[in-house]
């Protein structure tokens, strides 16, 4: 697939007005020179792009909806996008006292200091290998959203601590559509929030390609849970990109499901910085599911961890890549990667691989990963026990993710709520 169809003069002149702080030139040569993801690039070896690459697809317009619609019960605090356009007549936000929320056009206009965060070259996601080589094809897409994008801004004012959940749902409407949300997380100084992003599908035969940016400052904290309904036909290719300085941390939660790739870059930019990343993926048919994250230790006595599960049923794959970088002058950093694979069909796959570079001593860094189907004589023993195989199938996928999904209940019965379907298949 070619860029250039979205290199068209009238997109130029319309993104170059709208976006004052975008870096067009360099935006424009990287789409130009860059080819679409395919299975050559080290972090898209497992996820097939061809149906993506090979569609015919329309850049998506401003779509209204209205709530009856789509079934959400947390409305409350819920700000809504429709393809990722902000749509103020279904949005639920009461008026919270330390939250700001703005299109990202407007947000600008207050603070010109974004264009410095905001995503504008491709060097700034870009993978530097082991030949010393910068690779920014990983990074296409980013560049894509950049140019097509409309964003929102959601900003967590200095010392404020939200105890209610935000609840940031993106519904999917239309067919044949190119969508590229943005949103832009700003989390001040001493600030501490909890932030559901949910994306619901009333359309159909999408490409769904969001950039979401996070940027943490000092002692701020975080916690950020992504819960993906059942696609169907839709495909994604999703990034978040956290950013946390001195004493920031950050709690991630991911339910990551079928046609989707998603990639995770955690950056912990100075000392003390923490960040836990865990996750789920699930896969069924001849679909894939599939995640790379990779987090990056900047400063001394940084923590990170990684725990994922994954699901694989009927002749599906499931893949997760976790990377630990920890660089020179990180000195106290620990970094830790743990993956297990449930294998659910005799012809689904499921692959791991951990990976660790670290240029600093005196750190402690470590990796697992552990693959296995489900022990028979579990179901056997719950059978004997009036307990049906289906139920006991459930038992033992529910125990299996238990620990790596929020302590919080709501969040918990919210994951289990969207996997209602992969739970009822018979997948043994």
């Amino acid at each position: 697939m070619s860029y250039q169809r979205y290199l068209k003069k009238n997109l130029i002149k319309k993104s170059l007005i709208e976006k004052p702080w975008m870096n067009f030139d360099s935006i424009a040569k990287h789409l130009e020179s860059s080819e679409f993801p395919n299975e050559k690039i080290e972090e898209w070896k497992y996820f097939n792009t061809a149906k993506i690459s090979q569609g015919n697809w329309d850049i998506c317009e401003n779509l209204e909806i209205a709530r009856e619609e789509f079934q959400e019960e947390n409305l409350k605090n819920s700000l809504v996008l429709v393809n990722g356009s902000y749509q103020e007549s279904s949005s639920n936000l009461k008026k919270i006292n330390g939250i700001k929320f703005s299109t990202l056009s407007n947000y600008f206009k207050s603070n010109p200091s974004i264009k410095n965060i905001i995503y504008n070259s491709p060097k700034k996601y870009s993978e530097k290998r082991i030949s010393g080589k910068i690779d920014t094809d990983s990074a296409s897409l980013l560049s894509l959203n950049a140019l097509l994008n409309k964003g929102v801004v959601i900003e967590i004012e200095a010392q404020k601590l939200i105890k209610e959940k935000i609840n940031l749902i993106n519904i999917i409407k239309g067919s044949n559509l190119l969508i590229n949300p943005y949103i832009l997380i700003v989390c001040k100084e001493g600030s501490s929030a909890n932030i559901v992003d949910i994306r619901k599908y009333i359309g159909d035969k999408n490409w769904i390609n969001p950039c979401i940016e996070v940027y943490q400052y000092r002692n701020s904290e975080l916690s950020f849970s992504s819960i993906q309904s059942v696609p169907e036909e839709n495909f994604s290719t999703l990034s978040f990109n956290f950013h946390l300085f001195e004493g920031a941390g950050l709690n991630m939660c991911l339910l990551n499901r079928e046609n989707t790739k998603t990639d995770i870059r955690v950056f912990l930019k100075e000392r003390n910085a923490k960040a836990k990343v865990n996750g789920v993926l699930l896969s069924n048919k001849k679909q894939q599911s599939d995640v790379f994250c990779k987090v990056q230790h900047f400063e001394k006595s940084c923590i990170s961890e990684q725990n994922w599960r994954l699901l694989s049923a009927d002749s599906s794959t499931t893949s997760i890549k976790g990377k630990i970088v920890v660089d020179k002058n990180s000195k106290g950093s620990i970094g830790k990667f743990n993956s297990k694979s449930l294998i659910l069909g005799k012809k689904a796959s499921s692959h791991s691989k951990p990976e660790l570079e670290i240029f600093e001593d005196e750190v402690a860094c470590s990796h697992g990963a552990a693959f296995g189907e489900i022990d028979k004589s579990l179901i056997f023993y719950m059978q004997s026990r009036g307990i049906s195989k289906n139920e006991a199938i459930k038992i033992i996928i529910t125990a299996f993710i238990n620990d790596v999904i929020s302590d919080d209940k709501d969040i918990f019965n919210r994951y289990i709520s969207e996997m209602k379907d992969f739970l009822e298949v018979n997948l043994v």
